[in-house]
């Protein structure tokens, strides 16, 4: 039998991200967009998934990265809007 991992066991958002940046810089898109898929699940509120995100698809389905760059740009303009004190990415946590 085996067991689902922990959710709490997972590695931390920046680990992931980071992951996913090296699938990327391999050219293995498929990988990286797996692992970004999972992030903006847990947290569609942070820029750099949706950017690379962007940039995996940017490759081959040009409207996904379109709809990626521009959620990117909406998180953004959220995150500006904020109080600075209330800016905090849990990607540098």
């Amino acid at each position: 039998m085996v067991n689902k991992p922990d959710p709490s066991e997972k590695p931390s958002l920046q680990s992931r991200a980071t992951t996913a940046k090296l699938y990327i810089e391999l050219n293995q898109l498929p990988q990286a967009i797996e692992i970004l898929d999972e992030l903006v699940l847990e947290n569609d509120q942070e820029i750099e998934p949706w950017h690379l995100l962007a940039i995996c698809h940017s490759a081959g389905d040009t409207y996904a990265a379109e709809e990626c760059l521009n959620k990117a740009i909406e998180v953004r303009r959220e995150h500006q809007r904020m109080p600075s004190r209330r800016r905090v990415s849990l990607l540098t946590c």
